[in-house]
């Protein structure tokens, strides 16, 4: 049977009233408080307070103030009126509890109707950041479609550049023939130039040509007096000139052009032989972990390039579902997060992350399953470590306020599903890693007092 407070204290003007409740030594974080427009109530076992108003007020902008040992009510009235008392003239109970009921009746419907209206901004917001999100991934795969485009006009202007250069390569019987005038009916012939075999002796060594045609010679001869050309065949070395020409027909070896999507091998030295300061030696453990996991579902992704950047990059995804997140949209936060941990499983930000997520849906089995998991995988990089004699003081912090986080999630998750008596095992180890959290130690002893009265 609780007890009633009844030396509360109480002042008016024309617009406000003014309500002071004494809490009798009681923890302010125990008091309990609930007002209408026409009804006040402070519960702090084993005490309580309450009072039927005299007159309606404006229960939206009422303010209730709990500390310094006492509970503080500032009510607007809604008639700018003298009451002259703080209680109701109502003397039935039966009416008392029907203007109660009404009172409570219409705090409802008023608060149904503040429920869809935040949930209507609420879904506006997401579908605005939906269409961000959306316009952002457009622009994305349009910059990495212009990159591949512009790669490939590059990659085939080069390759017609080649093709043109085989192509227009002008050959030794072009490079060596001697051109006739105009009036030649015909080239003249060089393949003794390049067919030793094919060749008679010359009728006129001394000429350097193979003299079948007389007009031929003559023809030269016009034509070197028309370029006023000093140099005379005869002086030519014909043995200089094949050999030449043949150096120039001989094929220059080109490699092929390397085929898209060919496996290139790449050796690295050793990181193993890298003298490494203390400082560091933690990070290549870690580093060394997470590439042979990286390389490994790597392997495992069959279809790859066909991929865009915001679905094979963890750092994106995670960033993806901390926006996500932070709008209160936790399902798709949970589908980035779960997105990110296939390409890193072992992303301890992503597993607390998505735990809180599960925690705010009410999943409390999933929530306890990645907390678990965060945390073997944390005991399991604190193990690696003491077997390879590495100080690592900066990343013992961070691992510790880590698991101070996930046991505090784990045993919330716990207490949804019944289970106090785990949750408190947790908030203990929690509190014994930080003793300074009061908000961990708080939980602590409201759990302590539940299953002390269990």
């Amino acid at each position: 049977m609780p007890i009633y407070i009844k030396d509360y204290s109480w002042s008016e003007t024309d617009d406000e009233v003014y309500v002071s409740v004494p809490l009798k030594g009681v923890r302010a974080s125990k008091a309990d408080v609930y007002s209408n427009d026409v009804y006040i109530k402070v519960n702090f076992p084993p005490y309580l307070f309450e009072i039927d108003l005299f007159a309606p007020i404006d229960a939206d902008a009422a303010v209730a103030t709990v500390g310094d040992g006492y509970v503080k009510f500032v009510l607007p009235k809604q008639e700018a009126v003298t009451w002259g008392q703080l209680k109701t003239n109502l003397d039935s109970l039966e009416d008392v509890r029907k203007r109660r009921q009404d009172a409570a009746d219409r705090a409802l419907a008023k608060a149904e109707e503040a429920r869809k209206e935040k949930a209507r901004l609420q879904r506006e917001e997401e579908q605005k950041l939906i269409q961000k999100q959306i316009e952002v991934e457009r622009a994305e795969r349009a910059r990495v479609a212009a990159l591949k485009e512009e790669e490939k006009r590059v990659a085939e202007a080069s390759l017609q550049e080649w093709a043109n250069q085989i192509k227009h390569t002008p050959t030794p019987s072009a490079q060596n023939s001697i051109p006739s005038d105009d009036s030649s009916p015909s080239p003249r012939k060089d393949s003794a130039i390049f067919h030793d075999d094919d060749v008679s002796p010359p009728e006129h060594a001394t000429n350097g040509v193979s003299g079948a045609d007389k007009n031929e010679d003559a023809n030269v001869d016009e034509m070197e007096d028309d370029d006023d050309d000093d140099d005379d065949e005869a002086g030519l070395d014909m043995e200089a000139i094949r050999a030449k020409v043949r150096a120039q027909m001989k094929e220059k070896s080109r490699p092929p052009p390397r085929a898209s999507g060919a496996e290139i091998e790449i050796t690295f030295t050793s990181r193993g032989l890298i003298p490494t300061k203390t400082a560091r030696e933690s990070e290549d453990v870690k580093w060394q972990a997470r590439i042979t996991q990286a390389q490994e579902a790597h392997r495992k992704k069959t279809n790859a390039d066909a991929r865009g950047i915001e679905e094979t990059s963890p750092i994106f995804l995670k960033d993806k579902g901390n926006a996500f997140y932070k709008s209160g949209n936790y399902a798709a936060a949970v589908n980035a997060y779960t997105a990110a941990l296939e390409i890193d499983p072992a992303n301890l930000v992503c597993l607390s992350n998505r735990a809180a997520c599960h925690l705010h849906l009410f999943h409390a089995p999933s929530c306890i399953a990645d907390c678990t998991t965060a945390l073997s995988f944390i005991t399991t990089q604190e193990s690696t470590l003491r077997d390879q004699l590495v100080q690592d003081a900066e990343g013992d912090e961070t691992r510790r306020k880590m698991r101070v986080k996930l046991l505090a999630r784990r045993g919330a998750a716990k207490v949804t599903l019944g289970d106090v008596k785990g949750a408190k095992e947790d908030y203990k180890a929690a509190v014994e890693l930080d003793p300074r959290n009061e908000g961990v130690k708080e939980d602590l002893e409201r759990l302590s007092e539940t299953v002390g009265a269990e």
